[in-house]
């Protein structure tokens, strides 16, 4: 039975902590095992995802979900919370940020979908999964030619004589050959149909459970294999395997976010998890390019070198977004005006002198779009203007941030 609960990001969880069920009686709680997986993934991802405290985790700025057993952690990004009671709105705020930066493509999951609380991100993205397959298998697999070689009744391809001496000196009716044999057994298909296998193990949603056995078995028989990152580097689509590409791009995220050890049942972690901070950047960029469609991304520019080999490499420096008259860049941090950051105003300039621009401006998520403050560097005469940007409007993800954040430039570059 699938456990789910809602975290904000940079939350922490502890042994013991209980969060509500279905009902009083079906009260979550954590357990040391949970606790133990979770800080297994950590330790095998870098430490980047989350941090380990006393008998507890603390989450990071990374959002997302986690299935640690049979218990399934979304965490979620926040601001300024608007309360506990809005994790179903930041919910949906996440999925539809998340879709618009194309880092999931679900374009068959609906609203009504968001609002049953059995829903974990987790969940759309493997019944979106599931969709696309049964979408194939009814529209009927790609078949393709391949070479097999073995004993057969009738001659046909390349007679092996060798291989035909050795095995067939009694049996004079079977011919041992190297023949071509159209059929489903090709990469592409034994990709599909091992990521439903790796799906057996892990769903922990019994909604999900019979959907995921009766594809399976619409799915041919085909010989299993170990699927690797190289796999998916040897893929090529043509005009009739055009179809698989969503297929096969959620079917990575399944078996390339797996750690080899999975087992199934409660002993298995499965992530799909994002940096906050690349959201917003992305988010933003996309919005920006609606309104100003000249807004480009910055290619990484070297600013210091080392004069000799100190076995140290140089420092460069990326901008966000650069507009022909100003250069942005996005901060996902709650804004301060009484503290405002040193660092954050240091790379605005650096960015401003690299990029001969006049202007900087500073974007960060807050309850509304305002500017805060403005100044001047007290070198070369160049500005920074601190701005918020607010993600949310009327209840759900503001689609009007492109033409929110071009008023601002304007208003500042009159």
């Amino acid at each position: 039975m699938s456990r789910i609960i809602k975290v904000f990001e940079h939350d922490a969880i502890y042994l013991g902590d209980s969060f509500p069920g279905g009902s009083s009686e079906d009260a979550i709680v954590i357990s040391q095992k949970h606790l133990d997986l979770l800080g297994k993934y950590n330790e095998k991802h870098g430490r980047k995802h989350f941090t380990l405290v006393p008998e507890g985790v603390k989450f990071n700025q990374y959002v997302g979900v986690v299935q640690a057993g049979n218990l399934t952690i979304e965490i979620l990004p926040k601001i300024d919370r608007y309360g506990d009671d809005n994790k179903d709105l930041w919910q949906k705020v996440l999925f539809y940020m998340l879709k618009e930066c194309l880092f999931v493509r679900m374009e068959s999951v609906s609203e009504a979908q968001l609002k049953y609380r059995s829903n974990s991100l987790l969940d759309l993205y493997f019944q979106e999964y599931i969709n696309e397959v049964r979408t194939l298998l009814h529209k009927g697999l790609a078949k393709r030619y391949r070479s097999r070689s073995g004993n057969v009744l009738a001659l046909k391809g390349s007679l092996q004589f060798a291989q035909n001496i050795s095995r067939n000196l009694v049996h004079k009716e079977r011919f041992y050959t190297t023949h071509q044999v159209y059929d489903h057994e090709h990469l592409l298909n034994q990709i599909l149909r091992r990521a439903l296998e790796v799906l057996q193990l892990i769903n922990v949603n019994p909604l999900l459970t019979d959907q995921i056995n009766r594809t399976l078995l619409d799915f041919p028989e085909l010989p299993e294999t170990k699927i690797s990152t190289k796999n998916f580097g040897l893929l090529k689509f043509d005009r009739k395997t055009e179809r698989y590409k969503k297929a096969v791009e959620i079917a990575k995220m399944i078996l390339l976010h797996l750690s080899p050890d999975v087992r199934g049942g409660d002993n298995q972690v499965f992530a799909l998890l994002f940096d906050m901070n690349r959201i917003w950047e992305e988010y933003i960029y996309r919005q920006i390019r609606k309104e100003i469609p000249s807004a480009t991304r910055q290619n990484v520019t070297s600013f210091w070198n080392p004069d000799i080999n100190y076995g140290i490499n140089g420092k460069t420096i990326r901008p966000d977004i650069i507009c022909e008259s100003a250069v942005i860049d996005t901060k996902w941090k709650t804004f301060d005006l009484d503290s405002i950051s040193d660092g954050d105003l240091q790379q605005m300039f650096i960015y401003n002198s690299f990029k001969v621009k006049d202007h900087a401006f500073l974007l960060y998520p807050g309850k509304e779009t305002k500017i805060h403050v403005s100044g001047t560097y007290s070198f070369l005469g160049k500005r920074c203007t601190l701005a918020t940007i607010n993600p949310i409007k009327d209840g759900r993800l503001n689609s009007e941030v492109g033409t929110e954040i071009k008023k601002l430039i304007e208003t500042k570059l009159l």
